[in-house]
Parts: C-alpha cells; sequence; structure tokens
C-alpha cells in the first residue's frame, strides 16, 4: 500500500469517527432540527465515501 493511499485511508477513518460521533449525537438530542441535520450529516458522509471510494480516489498534487 502506497503512503498517499494509507493517509488517505486514516484521514477517513478519523473524519468517519468524528462524523459519528456529531451524528449519534445530533439524533439523540430532543430538538426535532438537529435530528434532521444528524440524518443529513450521516447520510451525506456516507454518500461522500460512497463516491470517493473512502478518500482514496481524491488527486492529491505535490
Amino acid at each position: 500500500m502506497e503512503t498517499k493511499t494509507f493517509i488517505k485511508i486514516l484521514l477517513w477513518g478519523i473524519c468517519l469517527i468524528g462524523v459519528i460521533e456529531v451524528g449519534c449525537s445530533f439524533v439523540s438530542m430532543a430538538d426535532t432540527i438537529l435530528n434532521i441535520v444528524g440524518v443529513v450529516l450521516m447520510a451525506t458522509f456516507a454518500f461522500v465515501s460512497y463516491k470517493t471510494k473512502c478518500f482514496t480516489y481524491i488527486k492529491i498534487k505535490k
């Protein structure tokens, strides 16, 4: 595995942990707007992860 690919997957993993943490805390709150924002946040991250193949399809220029 290349170093660039490893860094991209590591960055995706860190972002995944953050999105799950924030999204789940929003969903568990009593406010309906925050519930919707939490679901949309997690769905958007899942869509972006799918389209970029867990951030490995992103081109990094030097």
